[in-house]
């Protein structure tokens, strides 16, 4: 009996030891930013995934359930097929050269093509119009030359 729930204790640290880590990464003490929100998001996934393969029964079950609840809090930030999927974390991540090899390139493109709106969207209004916009988006990025604004 007691080893039992031991093995239950143990495999409950294991569902949620990842969750406890990338939030400790994403509000960590040092420098933090939007554009780890995407991969450390995806790394709770993957984990999660990979222990509702490989967990016995009660374990497994728990990980599903706790993957199934993740997926649907996180869908606005790693989710391409969700309605409210923002793509704010996964620009921000393109734009990380630490970690813009974490997003795959079909991604990467839809972030690369909402970059070019916004500086066309930008460069289309007047001076004073661009400068209220860029003051509620508070990032300006330096690509190819030219400034992007998020």
């Amino acid at each position: 009996m007691i080893t039992k729930n031991i093995k239950l204790y143990e495999g409950l640290v294991r569902v949620t030891k990842p969750i406890r880590d990338q939030t400790e990464v994403i509000q960590g003490d040092g420098y933090t930013t939007i554009s780890n929100a995407y991969p450390a998001m995806l790394a709770i996934k993957t984990q999660l995934d990979s222990l509702e393969a490989h967990e016995e029964s009660a374990v497994a079950h728990l990980a599903r359930c706790v993957n199934k609840e993740f997926k649907r809090r996180v869908a606005k930030v790693i989710d391409p097929h969700s309605p409210d999927f923002d793509l704010d974390y996964v620009v921000a991540t393109v734009l990380d050269p630490n970690i813009a090899c974490l997003v795959d390139d079909g991604l990467k493109e839809v972030a690369e093509s909402a970059l070019l709106s916004m500086v066309r969207l930008v460069s289309s209004f007047s001076f004073t119009w661009s400068i209220l916009f860029l003051r509620f988006r508070h990032i300006a990025v330096l690509i190819r030359d030219s400034w992007v604004f998020l």
